[in-house]
């Protein structure tokens, strides 16, 4: 629950869990901290997420005009295209 610290440059929130198939209320969870910190976007990093996750990501970015991305670790690995 709540924030684990906060990106480099714009100082948005992060969210790290060590689960596979986060769901529903834990997004809604990390909405509420961010909603306490004042912040309108921030990262959530898990292994993986489960559909209730990615609807509820975005519900919130449509109703209450907040951003949570959701992100895999596999994708924070993946190296971007031409990189060698």
């Amino acid at each position: 629950k709540g924030i684990d610290g906060f990106s480099f440059m714009i100082h948005e929130p992060i969210n790290v869990k060590q689960s596979e198939a986060v769901g529903r209320n834990v997004v809604d969870n990390f909405k509420a901290a961010m909603q306490r910190a004042k912040k309108r976007a921030g990262w959530m990093v898990a292994f993986s997420f489960g559909k209730g996750a990615h609807e509820e990501a975005a519900r919130i970015k449509r109703e209450d005009g907040i951003e949570i991305r959701l992100v895999t670790v596999e994708d924070l690995l993946r190296k971007p295209p031409g990189a060698t």
